[in-house]
């Protein structure tokens, strides 16, 4: 149970588990996730199968990915994401990390943006992704300035 009394129970954990082991060919590349209509519990929302992983990364498709998930957000609904980065560093070697996305719209709800806010907190302690972003504003949803910070992060 997070502080904001919202369960974030074992099926986002084992389905977060899952994403970030399972690079077969039924893979998510995203998740969103969402509070329940009664606002008791974390649930999923949507996400979207990647291609199979190989030697070569397709960082168009995994920007397409992120640029779908991206079109999904709207003002008056917070979520929580993950995404699977797939990309290349500058010496052509592969980065695989898995990013926490929090997207909450300043133009959101107070009553909403709270929750969420709080509920944030413990879904990026309890899902332990290599990054964190918290994005307010669809000008600053952008897949180049967060694959930088993925990339640098050791």
């Amino acid at each position: 149970m997070s502080k904001s009394g919202v369960e974030i129970g074992n099926a986002v954990t084992d389905l977060y588990q899952t994403f970030k082991l399972d690079k077969s060919d039924k893979h998510e590349a995203w998740i969103v996730f969402k509070l329940s209509d009664d606002k008791s519990k974390v649930e999923v929302d949507d996400c979207a199968t990647a291609p199979i992983c190989s030697k070569d990364v397709d960082e168009c498709e995994n920007k397409a990915h992120f640029e779908q998930i991206k079109a999904l957000m709207t003002d008056d609904k917070p979520r929580f994401l993950v995404f699977d980065f797939r990309c290349k560093r500058d010496d052509d070697s592969i980065c695989e990390k898995t990013a926490y996305i929090y997207w909450c719209s300043d133009n959101a709800p107070p009553r909403m943006r709270m929750v969420y806010a709080t509920t944030s907190e413990d879904m990026k302690k309890k899902l332990g992704c290599n990054a964190e972003f918290q994005v307010n504003d669809k000008g600053d949803f952008d897949y180049d300035e967060m694959k930088g910070k993925i990339i640098s992060k050791k």
